[in-house]
């Protein structure tokens, strides 16, 4: 895959993420972290928003497990 196919699904990624429910963002974290690796394993810079996306979702991930821990 082309550093522009990469950019481009990318976009669409986060484009679907930005979209989608709080439920589904939750979902869609893994596509975006494998969108990460595929920038490092090409040896590419990874585009900073998707970086970010990656952690904010996965801030949202940690977050949901907490909210149905019993207490």
């Amino acid at each position: 895959m082309s550093q522009q196919e990469l950019m481009h699904a990318a976009n669409a990624l986060e484009q679907q993420v930005g979209r989608a429910s709080t439920a589904s963002r939750c979902a869609l974290q893994p596509a975006v972290r494998t969108m990460v690796k595929r920038f490092e394993e090409h040896g590419l810079d990874v585009p900073v928003s998707l970086r970010r996306l990656d952690e904010a979702l996965m801030q949202d991930v940690i977050e949901a497990r907490f909210d149905n821990m019993p207490v």
